[in-house]
């Protein structure tokens, strides 16, 4: 028992040269800021795209429990990166750490684990979203939509067994006797990668041919296909995470596996909060909708004209004076919107604004 208890003490320590030391240092402290920062982020677009859907859609998808699974698992990520590079911080500095080297390696194979499931999790929900705007009738993109994301989630599936064997240590890779699955582990975890790029971009450009082929304005097609596009951006994460993965060259083997995991943070986070943004387009339409009614309009290229008195518009005439109503008459191929607003007295009673219906045949 003592033995043991020796052994949990002084396993845990290392000597480092001290150039090495400050690299860790730097990247142990670039992960932790940079992990809380983009969970922030997270958070909020989790909580926009929630009421988007519940208050202002009244509908709760299961692309969205999806989605919050994975925000939950992604807080439970950055919560461990924070154990985990406590007890490395120790470790580095050749201090003694309150547990075992055993329990680090645990540690890390968890973080790792909960890595892969936050990103299975996050292509899932992309998945079923995809599954819901296509109808029945588009074959093609279902069966694509369904074959990109069971591969990824296989190898997810295969990568997270791997990673709880030997090939997570904090002996050095070089040491080829150590573990006979290393080379294999470092090539899952690279095809997983690529396989998470390429359903991240296949999805853009699902999303992407489906908008251009609706009977949308041209406008409404580029803001619907920038804001859908905001899902793929986790593919740049991705590749960065392989370049990570690939690198070859560091002082320290625990440089290298201190880099994969900041690109897989930054990877399962720039998912979440991109595909959380990708959801906002009605929260924008409603936001475009109050300030009409606090007395702006837009105009046919999105500049706003308050309507205030008798000035000219670009796209129509105002008309009116300080007794009668104010009518936004647009020229063709102008917003047909008519809004009539009493001019303030000479007393400055509070204006009395009336709004007509807004029809646009144009307009999304």
């Amino acid at each position: 028992m003592a033995d043991q208890a020796d052994l949990m003490m002084a396993d845990a320590s290392i000597v480092l040269d001290g150039g090495v030391v400050t690299q860790l240092e730097h990247y142990i402290n670039t992960l932790r800021d940079m992990s809380a920062a983009l969970l922030a982020i997270c958070v909020v677009t989790a909580a926009l795209r929630m009421f988007v859907r519940i208050k202002i859609l009244g509908h709760f998808g299961l692309d969205d429990g999806f989605m919050l699974v994975a925000l939950s698992l992604f807080i439970a990520l950055v919560s461990l990166t924070y154990v985990g590079t406590g007890f490395e911080w120790d470790y580095f500095h050749g201090n003694t750490v309150a547990v075992s080297k055993v329990v680090m390696i645990q540690v890390a194979q968890w973080l790792n684990a909960i890595y892969i499931a936050t990103a299975v999790t996050i292509k899932i929900s992309l998945a079923v979203f995809m599954l819901r705007i296509f109808g029945p009738h588009d074959k093609l993109q279902r069966f694509i939509t369904i074959g990109v994301t069971v591969i990824s989630a296989l190898l997810g599936v295969v990568f997270f067994a791997m990673n709880f064997t030997c090939v997570i240590s904090y002996e050095s890779h070089d040491d080829e006797g150590r573990c006979n699955l290393l080379n294999e582990f470092r090539d899952i975890s690279l095809i997983w990668s690529i396989s998470n790029t390429v359903v991240d971009f296949t999805f853009a450009v699902l999303c992407m041919a489906l908008i251009w082929a609706a009977n949308l304005r041209k406008r409404a097609k580029a803001i619907t296909s920038v804001l859908l596009s905001f899902g793929s951006v986790g593919a740049v994460a991705s590749i960065l995470r392989i370049i990570a993965v690939n690198k070859s060259g560091l002082a320290d083997d625990n440089l290298q596996r201190l880099e994969v995991r900041f690109w897989s943070n930054m990877e399962a986070g720039i998912c979440i909060s991109a595909a959380c943004l990708s959801s906002l387009r009605p929260l924008l339409k409603s936001c475009m909708e109050r300030t009409k009614i606090s007395g702006y309009y837009y105009r046919r290229y999105g500049q706003t004209t308050k309507a205030t008195g008798n000035k000219g518009t670009h796209n129509g005439t105002v008309v009116g004076g300080p007794d009668a109503g104010l009518t936004v008459e647009p020229k063709n191929g102008g917003i047909n919107v008519q809004m009539s607003v009493a001019i303030e007295s000479a007393d400055k009673q509070q204006p009395h604004m009336t709004i007509a219906p807004i029809r646009d045949d144009n307009m999304v």
